[in-house]
């Protein structure tokens, strides 16, 4: 339902007086969105933030929505199907509602389980 009412506001020309609030509201929200970016990136080629580069590759899986979109179940055949091939994996996360024993923890060393899954974290766990 919500996703038709957004593809309609977006595609419909004939708007009501809400959507057409809504609608602007959207385009003044984007483009404070792309200064931001603009300047993030500015500060990057002034050479006021350091990009950090790392020697190995990075993957970052991540979506707009909280929970429901498969980031876990894709993270995990991703994890396999690279240790199938022989690289290396290290999995980092947040651990949503864990209890903290340090800032940092490890969950697993590659061969056994360290924490309990309220210490690690319901999806770090898994």
């Amino acid at each position: 339902m919500l996703e038709n009412d957004w593809a309609r506001l977006l595609a419909n020309k004939k708007r009501n007086i809400f959507e057409t609030l809504v609608y602007f509201l959207l385009h003044l929200l984007s483009g404070l969105y792309a200064i931001g970016v603009d300047g993030k990136n500015l500060f990057f080629k002034l050479g006021f933030v350091k990009q950090v580069v790392f020697k190995t590759k990075i993957i970052s899986v991540g979506n707009l929505t909280v929970g429901g979109t498969g980031k876990t179940p894709f993270v995990e055949a991703m994890c396999k199907r690279l240790l199938r091939n022989g690289k290396n994996v290290l999995v980092v996360a947040k651990g949503y509602k864990r209890k903290k024993l340090n800032k940092i923890d490890v969950v697993s060393n590659g061969e056994k389980l360290l924490l309990d899954c309220s210490f690690a974290g319901d999806e770090p766990y898994i």
